[in-house]
């Protein structure tokens, strides 16, 4: 049966380009991000419990989850943030795990040797590093980091260092990895390498 690559990175660094790139060559890809969104969408799974624990002022008009609000609260108090995650994480898990074994039996359909498991707090979290039987970080220096997500999301470099200090460090995460793919050149020397990565990964 196919297995899991766990595949993460720091804000910024390209774990979305490289998720894009293994789903455009046929690697079945469980985007943590998306299913959690569903969570917290109008109607999700975890609204009623948001409501429960933070109140009814960080639930939208529409029925979803205040996002801005919520993550104003959780960047200025950490206690707040693992309040969320409490009432989140089962919920993912959940999501995560029967998802990941879909893209299981999908890969080994499609011939694929693994499926991907594109999970930003995958480092931080050992239930969804658990779920992965290798782990690749994507990789890229701070001020790097930094310029390209105020480049692409408008914010201030300051609001941009608040984000990534809340984030694993960087030599925790890579300490995690059992592949790292620097991504601090090209896009199509990035590409080449995750190529490259999936050539060696399909052969063994």
């Amino acid at each position: 049966m196919a297995w899991i690559l766990g595949l993460t990175g720091g804000i910024g660094a390209g774990k979305s380009t490289a998720a894009d790139w293994f789903r455009r060559e046929g690697f079945p890809v469980v985007d943590a991000d998306a299913l959690s969104r569903s969570l917290t969408a109008p109607g999700g799974g975890a609204i009623e419990a948001i409501r429960s624990a933070f109140g009814s002022s960080f639930i939208t008009p529409e029925g979803a989850m205040d996002r801005a609000k919520m993550r104003e609260l959780v960047f200025e108090h950490p206690a707040e943030r693992e309040r969320l995650e409490a009432v989140l994480r089962p919920r993912i898990r959940s999501e995560c795990l029967a998802a990941l074994e879909r893209s299981c039996r999908a890969a080994d359909a499609a011939g694929k040797a693994f499926a991907v498991f594109d999970c930003p707090l995958l480092c931080e979290w050992p239930e969804a590093a658990a779920a992965a039987e290798r782990i690749l970080v994507i990789d890229l220096a701070q001020d790097e980091q930094i310029r390209r997500v105020c480049l692409r999301s408008g914010l201030s470099p300051e609001r941009v260092r608040s984000i990534i200090s809340a984030q694993l460090p960087r030599a925790k995460r890579l300490a995690k990895a059992d592949y790292i793919i620097y991504n601090g050149g090209t896009r199509a020397a990035f590409e080449a390498a995750l190529s490259r990565l999936a050539a060696s990964l399909s052969a063994n």
